[in-house]
């Protein structure tokens, strides 16, 4: 008996799915799925741009020891390429050769967030004994390793 019901004393059955709602709602929910599956995936496995403080507090000072040791091109060598492209080595070793305070202890003051290119990035400052200049360090990831990805020098006026 071809029918999409069956009749048995007085009640009638449908067969499931014949009228697509169970195959909408299933639809549905693996859709969902899918979604949330994606948006866990992509906020796990996404790149973060922010180190934690001590990580990359400890890049910085990596960075700043091998400028207190007279080791400018060490240091430069440690930085990402951007900085690298940014900053050229010639560039860079003129730069901290005409600030001597390079070649003393720098005092960390914070680490703050700022936005690059509309994304958090964390930005370590430092500043002299004497208070004349203030260096903002920032930190970026690079093949999965945080290096100095920018250095910017605030020189109080004498």
């Amino acid at each position: 008996m071809p029918s999409s019901s069956v009749a048995r004393k007085g009640v009638v059955r449908s067969r499931p799915g014949r009228d697509g709602s169970t195959t909408a709602w299933l639809v549905s929910v693996l859709c969902a799925l899918a979604v949330a599956t994606a948006v866990l995936v992509w906020w796990r496995w996404s790149p973060t741009t922010q180190p934690r403080i001590d990580v990359g507090q400890r890049v910085v000072e990596e960075f700043l020891t091998l400028l207190r040791g007279g080791q400018a091109d060490a240091a430069w060598q440690s930085t990402t390429a951007e900085f690298k492209s940014a900053l050229g080595r010639e560039k860079f070793l003129l730069f901290v050769k005409q600030r001597a305070y390079f070649k003393r202890p720098l005092s960390f003051v914070s680490m703050q967030t700022v936005r690059v290119q509309n994304r958090p990035r964390s930005e370590f400052v430092y500043r002299t004994a004497d208070n004349k200049a203030t260096i903002r360090v920032l930190v970026g990831s690079e093949s999965g390793t945080w290096h100095v990805d920018r250095l910017n020098v605030d020189d109080v006026p004498h």
